[in-house]
């Protein structure tokens, strides 16, 4: 089973570019949407404030948005979780825009006097970053779904409508599971947390159990997959495919330490492909065994000439 679930993972390995594709159309997405939202916002401000005063028909929309995006650049990004923590807080961006709109229009007074204006303004850039940070969260959701399914026939030689099934199936015990621990959890807390523990050590024994009533019902012994040995293997795979994706995302978040956020984008896709595999491996292997234990038979002699019989009163 180690053998066969790290060449599974190895395997998977070429699916990456699936949830990094998916991720990055979404967030290209986001951002053309927050940029015209953002563009509009600064050009309806603007116009405005031109319209109001006379004396700034001059005024451009694009300075004040540069002037803008230079005090973004102009924030310390040596520490990247600081510098997102702090522009992405209403006060900032509301302070820093007056201060762009004083120096560009030179009327201290435009502060108090278009407040809703400004405010305004704000609310839409707020809106732009909710906006790129939901399309993520979308993108990485959508790529984690299709990625599934491509490393479960990557790894599940076996209908589909069999992974279907076994996918039902799982989601029924992880609902039995999370509402039998809110049961125990109104009794005693104690107690809910030793189910807990008691469920993750025995989660090898039942999807296990899971992928036999799947896939091997009536073909093989349940003895010759849900034993101690391959549940033992099952949790040791899995713990090394977690120490190889914990080691990959430990390298990749160094090597781009002074972008921070290209390292996460980069990363994404090799947890989700740990995830994935650990997650199939007991079913990839449950269906590779029935397989080997029982091909499909020939089909028999009496069988081929009923179905030429049948064709060829058809052609008839």
């Amino acid at each position: 089973m180690i053998k066969k679930g790290l060449k599974y993972y190895l395997n998977c390995l070429k699916h990456y570019c699936i949830p990094l594709g998916i991720l990055s159309l979404f967030v290209m997405f986001g951002l053309s949407m927050s940029i015209i939202m953002i563009t509009q916002a600064f050009q309806n401000l603007v116009n405005q404030i031109k319209a109001s005063i006379s004396s700034a028909s001059e005024a451009d929309w694009m300075v004040v948005l540069s002037k803008f995006v230079t005090c973004i650049a102009d924030v310390d990004w040596n520490h990247p979780q600081q510098a997102l923590g702090t522009i992405f807080t209403s006060n900032w961006l509301t302070n820093t825009l007056k201060v762009v709109l004083v120096e560009v229009f030179g009327d201290p007074e435009i502060i108090n006097t278009y407040q809703d204006l400004i405010a305004n303004a704000i609310g839409s850039i707020i809106g732009a970053v909710i906006l790129v940070l939901a399309m993520i969260v979308v993108g990485i959701v959508i790529g984690f779904a299709v990625l599934k399914f491509a490393v479960r026939k990557s790894g599940v030689k076996q209908p589909f409508w069999k992974m279907l099934l076994f996918s039902l199936l799982d989601a029924v015990v992880i609902f039995a599971v999370i509402t039998v621990t809110n049961a125990i959890a109104r009794i005693t807390p104690w107690a809910a947390f030793v189910f807990i523990i008691l469920m993750l050590l025995s989660s090898g024994f039942f999807v296990l159990a899971e992928a036999y009533l799947i896939y091997g019902v009536k073909k093989i012994k349940f003895k010759e997959v849900a034993n101690i040995k391959n549940i033992g293997f099952l949790y040791l795979v899995n713990l090394i495919i977690l120490l190889i994706t914990a080691a990959i995302t430990t390298l990749l978040l160094l090597l781009f330490n002074s972008i921070i956020i290209f390292g996460i984008y980069v990363v994404i896709p090799f947890v989700e492909i740990g995830i994935c595999v650990m997650g199939s491996n007991a079913e990839g292997y449950v269906s590779s065994y029935v397989l080997e234990r029982c091909p499909k038979e020939p089909k028999k002699k009496k069988q081929i000439k009923a179905e030429e019989k049948i064709s060829k009163k058809g052609d008839k």
